[in-house]
Formats: C-alpha cells, structure tokens, sequence
C-alpha cells in the first residue's frame, strides 16, 4: 500500500483525466507517523455505508477501499450538496485516487483518511517480469468444481486472452505451447502441442514412448490405438491416404468424463505430436442448434 503526500485545500470531485496535485511517495510502514494530507491511488472501493443526518441535511460519508494488500476506511460529514456527487459516483467497484487526511477514528478506534479531493482511477495491471523460458502449470479450481474455489471460468479464460502468445512451457520433457477451448464458457479441451517439428525416425519414438507411459498410467485405460513399428510408413501413409496416426486413454475413475488422446500432425514432411485432455461434461452436445 502507497500513501502520496499532497497538499490540497479544498473538498472536490475531480472528473477523470484532470489530475489531482503534484505528490511526494510515503512508504506504508511510515502512514502511521504521517500527519500531513494523503494521496491514496489505484484503490477499489469494496464497502459503501452512507449515512443520512436528515435534521442536518448532511451525510456521513463512510467507504473502505483496497489495493489488495490493505485496506483503508473513507470517512467525512458533508452538507448534503456538497456529499451528492460522491453518493452519485462512488460505488462497490469503483476504483478510485483520493487526497485527504490521514487521522485517527475516535470511535472507532482506527485510522481513517478524511476526504479532500476524489476522481477515478486504475488498478495497475500485473506485469510478467520474468525472464527466460516461461513456465505454465495448468492447475485451476473454479466455481464449477466441487472444491470451495471462487474463480469464474470466464474470468481465467479472459485473463488467459491477455498474453500476446500462447502459453509456453516444457511438458514430459517437450517444449510446448498450450491453448484452452471453451464452450458457453466452460473449458472442454486444454491442448498440448509441440512446439517444434521433428522427423519421421524421432517422432516415431515419441509417439511410442507417450503411448507406454499412458498404459502404465494407473489412472489409465487405453480406449484405441497401438504402438507404431519400424514397417510403419507414416510420411507416405499421411500424404497419400490420409491416415491419422492416434492413441487414446479413459479415465479409470468413472466419476470423472474425461479422456486424453494424441496424434500426429505433419507439415512439409516435418512432425509433431498434439495432447488432448477433454472434460467430456463441456463437450457441445448441440445446444446451439
């Protein structure tokens, strides 16, 4: 949490685009000695409780905001007209900059920041700083599970949608990329695709190599397909008669629809190998017809 120093005088709501005051960075650890007027910036309201003095014809104006790593309560008694465009403008979800002064709640026994200047704001977007090859583990819990999750699945696919690329990583020792489809918003397939091609000799060997390490799998039972041998033609059977070249694997525990299957994809004479991992729940079943 970043508190800025400021020095405004007088109560307004600014409209978006026109700036507050020039600031001075206050670290956190240093807002409980501060006394001086405050700058809270990128925060988002999370809690509105109003009050009307109507004898007074006035409001107390009461809000908490939060960056994500803090809170902190807004907190002032206005006139009535004077309260209005803060009752008009500021709801749960607003995200909000605000100058005010950082002081201690007699009642409540809290610090709280007294409102001086307001106008919409932004939350800073999360940055990938991370350097080298990026790593991707697909482990999500969302609403539709049976754990206590609170994740949207169209919010983690929305999110998904903001990298440039697809995800990359190494998988089973393969460097990969990785794509998520959805239907209504529910994920059915997650795909795993190499992200090289190789030739018919080595991609042979990873064909076989996946296909004994699904059979091995205990939470595996092979649905179709066998290994492939040395007789095994596959750049002439590929081109001239279309042949896939394809495994696939259920689920031992039926409780779960889902099943993997691989196959080989071809360009130019050059090979690779594509994952599915299919929650058969999800699958179109032709509600959109």
């Amino acid at each position: 949490m970043v508190f800025l120093l400021s020095a405004c005088n007088a109560v307004k709501f600014v409209p978006q685009g026109q700036y507050l005051l020039n600031d001075v960075k206050v670290k956190v650890e240093d807002t409980k000695e501060v006394v001086n007027r405050l700058h809270a910036e990128g925060y988002k309201v999370f809690a509105v409780e109003h009050k009307e003095l109507k004898k007074r014809n006035a409001w107390v104006v009461n809000f908490d905001m939060t960056d994500n790593t803090g809170s902190i309560r807004i907190n002032r008694f206005m006139e009535a007209n004077e309260a209005k465009p803060i009752l008009e403008n500021v709801k749960p979800g607003a995200i909000l900059q605000i100058q005010g002064k950082l002081t201690e709640d007699r009642y409540d026994n809290e610090m709280v920041l007294r409102p001086y200047a307001m106008q919409p704001g932004s939350m800073p977007k999360r940055k990938d700083t991370a350097e080298g090859m990026k790593r991707v583990e697909l482990h999500l819990h969302t609403s539709m599970s049976n754990m206590d999750a609170l994740t949207s699945t169209d919010a983690a696919i929305k999110q998904a949608a903001l990298r440039d690329d697809c995800p990359a990583g190494e998988f089973n020792g393969t460097d990969v990329q990785i794509s998520v489809q959805t239907i209504n918003n529910r994920v059915w397939r997650i795909v795993v695709v190499d992200e090289s091609y190789t030739n018919e000799t080595d991609i042979k060997i990873r064909f076989n190599n996946l296909f004994e390490q699904f059979s091995n799998n205990s939470k595996y039972i092979r649905l179709g397909g066998n290994r492939l041998n040395e007789n095994d033609d596959i750049s002439y059977e590929m081109l001239v008669n279309n042949k896939r070249y394809d495994a696939s694997f259920g689920l031992v525990d039926t409780s779960i629809n889902g099943r993997v299957w691989y196959t080989i994809g071809d360009r130019y004479g050059k090979y690779t190998i594509a994952i599915f991992y299919e929650n058969l729940n999800n699958a179109a079943n032709g509600e959109d017809l």
